[in-house]
């Protein structure tokens, strides 16, 4: 049986709300995002599934020397005012960001979650292209 990774947004989930994190396919390459609500709306016939999105592909700065060491992916929302919409067609997986509590609106991402996510940051993470 094929297992399905659902991205979704949580209104309530233990008294607090939940939204998941996911990596977007955009005219500019991939980028991770927020998903802060998922709806249908229809024009003329036709229904379209969207997804409004915080986007996590702001300039994140000089490297930090733990990053390099540890070949770590660090993103940066940009300001809530940046929330985009796209077709939830563009999803191309869910991702695990944990926020980098030393830096707020910096966030990590969790690679080690299988061997997809794993190859995938690879490739997104300038640290880990530039050391090969």
């Amino acid at each position: 049986a094929r297992q399905t990774d659902t991205p979704r947004e949580l209104s309530k989930f233990h008294s607090q709300p939940r939204y998941d994190c996911v990596i977007l396919d955009t005219v500019n390459g991939p980028i991770f995002a927020r998903i802060l609500a998922l709806f249908k709306c229809s024009a003329e016939g036709q229904d379209y599934s969207l997804a409004l999105t915080h986007p996590y592909d702001a300039p994140t700065g000089i490297s930090r020397t733990v990053d390099k060491d540890l070949e770590l992916l660090r993103v940066r929302a940009k300001p809530r005012r940046a929330t985009e919409f796209f077709s939830v067609e563009s999803i191309i997986r869910g991702a695990a960001l944990i926020e980098d509590f030393e830096k707020p609106g910096d966030y990590l991402v969790i690679d080690t979650i299988d061997g997809d996510m794993f190859l995938r940051s690879i490739s997104l993470n300038p640290l880990r292209r530039d050391s090969d």
